[in-house]
């Protein structure tokens, strides 16, 4: 196991490492490109790996791998949660799940008027901004609202779309714009019935009943039923996941013509990343939310304009970089709260070394993913996992021994900052407590979050410290 060198605290080590870049570069730094118009896209649930993009052998994604085979793909992007709320309060807010206080699954929390969102920041400097969203757990109900004109929820990718184009089409065009266009869609596991002609293949097993999938892979109570799914089973529910980015990737497909027709597209910055990933009974888990491996915590990133030439960066970013980042490529100023930074520099060659932290799972857990290092701490048994990620990458030999290591040791210290600095942060932008409606808990139940969490009980900071420190 090659040790792994950390020289300054983990919470600073990225913003560190990266200013250190700048100065390097001094005035030859790149200048940030001059952009008119920013679509932030939020594919819910999608894994890197399931795009041809990322080398995935089906061809379910032809229009999203040739948009991004034209932009900047990070190889490798760390969601600050596992599932969808509180991932994305950090993707628009640029703040940790719990410097927000949101991110438990009963109560999961409305983000706070006082954490400026993104489209806050466009909004002030005079863009139309717009959001169109799936619900759920992304609504106006979570607070997701924040600096938009409009806000509007849809159930398929399509619809979402067509509204999308309709809200562009009468906007003020004189006007630049920021749009928000986020689907469930391939979180559903419900194609259209031509894609799951094209992509299922024959299957009469026990879960082709008519059975809500996404219900079922998602909850925590049906874990029994899911430890003894056969490898024809997890390919239905991997056919279904399949025929829904299908369905995906067409809608996004005519939206990128419809733009290009517009005469938009080449004045538009593009964002493509998700909130999540998804499990397929890797570790006899389903769905996500319940762990931080990084099926979970992987996403895809792309920026895609004219002016940004097109590139694979082998560095680690993170969900909390996407806010700054399209801040200072739309030549914005970001908010000084934000917890993350803008990678436009390492986007023009500079090293970043940025570390990525992931929590707010159903259960108690959290990680730190560093370059070739994954740690994860959490309640319940293994209370501690280390993993070497260049040997290891699908996280099979926890390196976690009966005594603290000081490479762990470190690692644990890291989290111990990271957490005092979220509370502190938290004393003035914590949520506030959510009430869900009627409508917001069918749609929660159609993606089957409802009961998911099999009742584990939330751990706070102050408890995580005590955890950390005690041994």
């Amino acid at each position: 196991m090659r040790p792994l060198l950390l020289v300054v605290s983990l919470v600073g080590l990225g913003a560190a490492a990266l200013l250190l870049s700048r100065c390097a570069k001094g005035p030859d730094a790149p200048p940030a490109p001059k952009i008119r118009n920013v679509v932030l896209i939020s594919i819910d649930t999608l894994r890197p790996d399931r795009l041809g993009l990322h080398g995935y052998d089906r061809p379910v994604s032809p229009h999203l791998d040739a948009f991004g085979e034209a932009g900047v793909v990070f190889e490798e992007c760390v969601a600050q949660a596992p599932w969808t709320a509180p991932s994305h309060a950090s993707m628009l807010t640029s703040l940790y799940p719990s410097a927000l206080n949101i991110g438990k699954f009963s109560d999961p929390g409305k983000v706070s008027p006082a954490a400026r969102m993104l489209a806050e920041v466009f909004q002030d400097a005079g863009y139309q901004t717009c959001a169109v969203t799936g619900g759920g757990f992304v609504s106006r109900e979570l607070g997701f609202d924040q600096g938009f004109d409009e806000f509007r929820t849809f159930q398929k990718m399509h619809l979402n779309v067509d509204h999308a184009l309709k809200w562009l089409d009468r906007r003020d065009p004189e006007r630049p714009f920021f749009l928000f266009l986020h689907t469930y869609e391939v979180h559903h596991y419900a194609p259209p019935e031509e894609y799951a002609a094209e992509f299922v293949r024959p299957y009469d097993g026990p879960i082709a009943d008519g059975r809500n999938v996404a219900k079922f892979v998602q909850n925590y109570q049906n874990r029994d039923q899911i430890a003894a799914l056969t490898e024809a089973d997890w390919r239905y529910v991997s056919d279904l996941y399949d025929a829904c980015l299908a369905s995906t990737d067409a809608a996004m497909g005519t939206f990128f013509a419809a733009l290009k027709e517009r005469g938009a597209y080449d004045e538009t910055l593009f964002v493509l990343t998700s909130d999540h990933g998804e499990e397929f009974g890797e570790r006899g888990y389903s769905g996500h939310g319940y762990t931080l491996y990084d099926e979970n915590v992987l996403v895809p990133l792309v920026f895609h304009h004219r002016s940004l030439a097109p590139q694979r960066i082998d560095q680690q970013a993170r969900v909390l970089d996407v806010a700054p980042t399209i801040a200072e490529l739309a030549g914005l100023e970001a908010p000084v709260e934000y917890e993350g930074i803008s990678l436009l520099d390492v986007i023009g060659g500079a090293t970043a070394n940025l570390v990525g932290y992931s929590e707010n799972a159903h259960s108690p857990v959290k990680s730190v993913r560093t370059t070739g290092r994954k740690y994860i701490v959490s309640t319940k048994e293994p209370n501690r996992e280390l993993y070497d990620l260049d040997a290891d990458p699908e996280e099979k030999t926890n390196l976690a021994g009966e005594e603290i290591a000081p490479e762990e040791r470190r690692m644990r210290d890291g989290m111990v900052s990271w957490i005092e600095k979220n509370l502190r942060v938290r004393s003035s932008r914590a949520a506030q407590s959510t009430e869900m409606s009627p409508e917001m808990l069918a749609e929660l139940e159609a993606l089957g979050y409802i009961g998911g969490s099999g009742g584990t009980p939330a751990v706070d900071g102050a408890d995580w410290l005590k955890l950390l420190k005690s041994e």
